[in-house]
C-alpha cells in the first residue's frame, strides 16, 4: 500500500512501480542467503557422507527396536487376552458347576 502511494505521488508508471518492488525483493533476499550461508560453512563430501552413514545406523537402530517392542506386544496381548478368555470359562464352568451341584443335593 505504501508503494502504491508514493507511484502515485511520483506519478510513475505502475510497470516501474512493480519491477522496483520486485527488485527490492530480490535484493533482501540475496542479503538473507548471503548471511545464512556465512553464518554456518557448508561440510566436504566425506563430512556429508559420514553424517549420512550415521543417521542411516540410527534409523536402522530405531526399526529394530520398534519391531522387537512390536513383538513383545503382540505377545502381552495374546496373553492378556488368553487370561481373559480363561477367567470367563472358569467363571462360566464355576456357574456350571453350582447349578448342578444344588441339583445333586436335593
Amino acid at each position: 500500500a505504501l508503494m502504491r502511494k508514493s507511484c502515485r505521488a511520483f506519478q510513475t508508471p505502475l510497470l516501474v512501480c512493480r519491477m522496483a518492488r520486485a527488485a527490492t525483493v530480490f535484493i533482501l533476499f540475496a542479503i538473507v542467503a548471503s548471511v545464512a550461508s556465512a553464518a554456518e560453512p557448508r561440510p566436504t563430501k566425506e563430512e556429508w557422507e559420514a553424517k549420512q552413514a550415521e543417521e542411516a545406523t540410527a534409523k536402522g537402530a530405531v526399526i529394530a527396536k520398534e519391531k522387537k517392542g512390536a513383538a513383545v506386544g503382540k505377545a502381552i496381548e495374546l496373553m492378556e487376552s488368553l487370561q481373559a478368555k480363561v477367567l470367563a470359562e472358569g467363571e462360566a464352568e464355576a456357574k456350571t458347576y453350582e447349578k448342578f451341584a444344588c441339583f445333586c443335593k436335593d
